[in-house]
């Protein structure tokens, strides 16, 4: 099954930014955090990270992962 991860980048990035993951040949920024107040804010352009989380695909681990670093035990 073909699918995608982002849908589109960002291209304005708030100062103190984290790119997480980069996509195509020049690493455009899909996933990106940055500070926000007290805390941190997640960005990702694309579809909800979630839907990733299907047992029959490769990318099965990626919503635990990513609850686990949005807890900080990652």
């Amino acid at each position: 099954m073909a699918d995608f991860y982002g849908r589109g980048y960002q291209t304005h990035l708030p100062e103190g930014a984290t790119v997480l993951n980069g996509i195509g040949p020049h690493a455009l920024p899909v996933d990106v955090v940055h500070p926000l107040g007290r805390g941190q804010v997640m960005v990702h352009a694309g579809n909800d990270l979630l839907s990733f989380c299907d047992p029959d695909r490769s990318t099965r681990h990626l919503g635990p992962r990513l609850l686990a670093w949005l807890e900080g035990t990652l």
